[in-house]
């Protein structure tokens, strides 16, 4: 299968010194990791890349019917009241995307890479116009027709979340009952962005942390040291032991 070609880039402002102080910081935030997962020799294995994007631009025409409770509460000297009001809503709408990404890449796990979205592509440049590629570049090998039903998947979820977010703050509870999607589409575009990747194996098991190369926005899944978990809780125990018998003490 011959390679798909991205037309746009969007360039890295993270650079290796900053990618890595911010894999320490979130690091360090994790107390329970391996100690060798965490040192400066495994941070310093983060590498670079350039993961290809397919972006597409359309608009959900949506039609989504909703059932709402509110609740009345009140008293008299005998009793205590409770009234649930049942509603049937109805809402309608047009909401329209610019540049909504799906990960044009079979090789690397799509979940990291949404969990460090947005990007800015205000930024955008061409590839014709931007300056050497100076990391490697993944392989696109997902064409836009297999990656538009993820694209239309998040574009529903996010028409559908702000349908309840208009009527939500009027309703105790709200349920979607029916809902009907309508999609208009135009041409998608192959954009290269940039995301530091440290790739680790602990017990076996592979274990990824993405930085988004233009915010530094970090994710990743970590393993647990269940020694260093167990010593953890084991000091926790003692020190409220400790707190409950001076309480005991004093009182």
């Amino acid at each position: 299968m011959q390679a798909l070609q991205p037309t746009a880039i969007v360039p890295f402002s993270i650079d290796r010194d900053t990618a890595t102080n911010i894999l320490r910081k979130h690091y360090a935030r994790h107390k329970d990791l391996p100690s060798s997962f965490a040192d400066d020799q495994s941070i310093s294995c983060v590498r670079s890349a350039y993961v290809p994007f397919w972006h597409y631009e359309l608009s959900v025409l949506g039609d989504v019917e909703l059932d709402g409770e509110t609740e009345q509460l009140w008293e008299d000297a005998s009793y205590r009241y409770k009234r649930i009001n049942y509603y049937e809503l109805r809402r309608a709408g047009v909401m329209s995307f610019a540049h909504l990404p799906v990960c044009a890449c079979s090789s690397i796990e799509r979940e990291y890479l949404e969990a460090v979205e947005p990007y800015d592509y205000a930024g955008l440049q061409s590839i014709e116009s931007a300056d050497g590629l100076d990391c490697p570049v993944l392989i696109a090998d997902l064409d836009a027709k297999t990656c538009r039903e993820i694209a239309q998947s998040r574009a529903e979820k996010s028409f559908d979340a702000a349908i309840r977010q208009s009527v939500s703050s009027a309703f105790l509870r709200v349920r979607a009952r029916e809902q009907r999607h309508g999609f208009e589409w135009q041409e998608a575009c192959l954009v290269l962005q940039p995301v530091w990747l440290h790739v680790t194996k602990w017990d076996g098991k592979e274990f990824v942390t993405a930085i988004n190369g233009q915010t530094g926005a970090v994710w990743g899944d970590l393993p647990i040291d269940r020694k260093k978990l167990a010593r953890r809780s084991m000091k926790i125990s003692a020190v409220l032991l400790a707190a409950l018998l001076l309480m005991l003490w004093v009182f």
